[in-house]
């Protein structure tokens, strides 16, 4: 079924089309370490986050499968290294009050395996998807 849902989904990912606005990254010089720390990073393809996705949350039903992924592909557009100058990290972009709640650092999110998971916990601790912007704001 997961399989399944991966396959799915690799093939409806360039018909699910969000209203996107560019994001303008500022230089914080506290997040100064975090984004050399990013650049640094091998390069993820947008397929393992896409099945990363589809394991993670297959249990949850298609529909917030195809949600999740739309909030990926609005929040980051699958950069599992993106930070924001809001200092929101990963693919779910995680913000530091969910950080604290879980008792994570910074550099754990930028593990898009452990972003997808953490972004699942949030998504089942809301019982939603309006703890992101770009749900509330744009899907």
């Amino acid at each position: 079924m997961k399989k399944l849902l991966a396959l799915i989904a690799l093939f409806l990912i360039p018909f699910l089309t969000t209203k996107t606005s560019k994001k303008s990254y500022t230089y914080n010089p506290s997040l100064d370490y975090y984004i050399k720390l990013s650049r640094n990073q091998p390069k993820v393809e947008q397929k393992e986050i896409l099945a990363e996705i589809a394991k993670e949350w297959g249990d949850l039903g298609y529909d917030t499968v195809i949600m999740a992924y739309r909030v990926v592909k609005c929040e980051s557009n699958f950069d599992p290294y993106a930070i924001s100058k809001t200092q929101d990290y990963g693919v779910f972009m995680i913000n530091q009050v969910w950080l604290k709640y879980f008792n994570l650092i910074p550099e754990q999110l930028l593990d898009y395996k452990t972003n997808i998971k953490i972004g699942k916990l949030i998504y089942l601790r809301s019982g939603s998807f309006n703890p992101w912007v770009c749900f509330t704001k744009y899907l």
